[in-house]
């Protein structure tokens, strides 16, 4: 299986997070609130990591019927597909091998 960058961790948790709602700007808004607050990120550099995810398998998309309040213009939505689940998990597993070091660091450091 592939692997994927950091960005691509926080574009999927991103999707998940939005449920239904996942388009681009709730995407964004949740990565937003992921990334670091001095790590630049653009709604551009959300679409291309998207769309390369989408390339690996990773997200479906498909867009909405046309929205009357926008102007007609429709929505891309996006999904994790099997294996973007099963990416996502894989790419979370040292952090949470991490997470217990460190919180068993802590009950110890504590007693």
């Amino acid at each position: 299986m592939p692997s994927i960058s950091e960005l691509e961790v926080f574009a999927l948790t991103g999707i998940v997070a939005s449920g239904e709602n996942a388009y681009a700007v709730p995407i964004f808004e949740e990565v937003e609130k992921l990334v670091e607050t001095s790590r630049e990120l653009s709604l551009a550099s959300l679409y291309v990591t998207l769309d390369r995810l989408q390339k690996k398998g990773f997200v479906r998309s498909w867009y909405s019927e046309p929205l009357k309040e926008r102007g007609g213009r429709s929505r891309r939505y996006f999904e994790l597909s099997a294996s973007g689940t099963k990416a996502l998990k894989e790419a979370l597993l040292p952090m949470r091998r991490t997470l217990r070091v460190l919180n068993s660091f802590v009950k110890e450091s504590t007693q």
